[in-house]
């Protein structure tokens, strides 16, 4: 199977000045908002919200679909120390291509 990956450029996204106006929770979003998953791993996950979210007393779940068109429910618990996944309205992760350009590689 093919790995589905985007390239962008960060002129694409205007940061200004407090990255915290990207940071997201779940609760946010709303069905057709595009959102992404940033990992500790340096990658950036682009899911599109198929279902609004909904509060359960374990968390919040949400119906997503990914770059590849596989749908799934993302899950963020309530009851946990971990403190859940990197959620921005943006790609924060930036590679460097060989020219020295800056893109965000988006899976």
């Amino acid at each position: 199977m093919k790995k589905a990956v985007k390239i962008v450029t960060p002129s694409m996204f205007n940061y200004g000045e407090d990255w915290k106006d990207y940071y997201l929770q779940i609760k946010d979003l709303r069905k057709g908002d595009v959102f992404y998953e940033c990992s500790g791993r340096g990658e950036n996950f682009e899911l599109k919200v198929l279902e609004n979210p909904k509060k359960t007393q374990d968390g919040w779940f949400c119906l997503v679909e990914n770059q590849k068109k596989e749908v799934f429910d993302f899950f963020v618990s309530s009851s946990t120390s971990y403190r859940g996944p990197n959620l921005f309205w943006a790609p924060i992760h930036l590679s460097q291509l060989e020219n020295g350009n800056f893109v965000y590689v988006i899976k």
